[in-house]
């Protein structure tokens, strides 16, 4: 028989059992999607399957495009620029001959008319191949006077901007594709969203957009599973990554594009809709999560405040 003492203790030891088994499995569930391997592979079973990237003309968007001629698939490049897409074309092309390769021309941040007509033509052009990929990748402050700046400094035309080129194409691009990729045998919607989505000052606009791509995506992913349909929708989150013109080098907790794209399609299969795509920036923010809320604001406003009337590759 227990003695009074062990009697005493016995509660204890179930609280210290039941606080090591929760640790163990946060861990788990933390480490998981890092050390499986992806799964992309699977929507490409006949080798003539395509994926559209959207924003490739260079950076994380090319770096996908290249990841995924890697692995068998044809390729539709989406830019507003002919002559970068026709760059990127030739030097994906150089690398895999026997790749097949369309454009889709369209400025993400063009007026809804303007949009709906690019796409619609995108949709009629496509009804000949096997398309089962889709990558939102387009995003960023493109037409803003410098990336940090007070939503009061902000124009109309850089939120309009902000809210299009981040938000309502992806959103337009994907109700129009939907039909085809949910009538594939298995199609995947990767996004790539953005650890700004927690709200970031003087960035007020489009951290809002990425927040907004984190809930769509979920939102959707559930939608796809309630309906029946065998579309895995996914929002890979992203910190700070070397991409497009940035000069500035890359590190340990600072990507290249080329290592964040192969990165993000590794989570493929993992089973979240929403994960943070690189394993350095998964510590970063599990690091930013132990801190009081109080210490994180500050934090941000320590970082940010001299950011302001900057530009991100500043």
């Amino acid at each position: 028989m227990l003695s009074q003492a062990e009697k005493a203790l016995t509660p204890f030891a179930v609280i210290g059992a039941l606080s090591l088994v929760t640790i163990i499995y946060k861990l788990s569930q933390f480490f998981y999607p890092y050390v499986r391997s992806g799964s992309v592979e699977k929507y490409n079973k006949n080798n003539n399957s395509w994926a559209l990237v959207t924003g490739s003309s260079d950076g994380i968007g090319e770096a996908f495009a290249h990841e995924l001629c890697s692995k068998g698939f044809n390729i539709i490049l989406h830019g507003r620029n002919p002559t970068k897409l026709s760059a990127v074309q030739s030097k994906l092309s150089a690398s895999f001959p026997k790749t097949q390769f369309r454009t889709f021309i369209a400025d993400a941040a063009a007026s809804t008319e303007t949009m709906s007509t690019a796409i619609q033509d995108l949709v009629t052009s496509i009804k000949d191949i096997n398309l089962t990929v889709l990558i939102n990748n387009v995003g960023g402050t493109a037409s803003m006077s410098n990336d940090f700046k007070t939503l009061t400094d902000t124009t109309t035309k850089e939120i309009q901007d902000l809210v299009s080129i981040n938000l309502l194409f992806t959103t337009h691009l994907t109700r129009a594709l939907l039909p085809i990729l949910s009538q594939q045998e298995s199609s995947l919607i990767l996004n790539t969203g953005s650890a700004s989505h927690i709200g970031m000052p003087y960035m007020v606009v489009y951290s809002a957009t990425k927040g907004y791509l984190s809930a769509w995506g979920n939102a959707l992913s559930i939608e796809m599973q309630s309906e029946g349909f065998p579309v895995e929708v996914m929002t890979v989150l992203s910190g700070n990554t070397q991409s497009g013109q940035d000069v500035r080098a890359a590190s340990l907790f600072r990507p290249t594009s080329s290592a964040f794209a192969k990165a993000a399609l590794e989570k493929v299969g993992c089973g979240r809709s929403v994960v943070v795509g690189y394993f350095w920036h998964a510590v970063q923010g599990a690091s930013m999560g132990l801190l009081p809320e109080w210490a994180g604001r500050l934090g941000m406003i320590m970082v940010l405040r001299p950011m302001k009337g900057k530009n991100l590759d500043d």
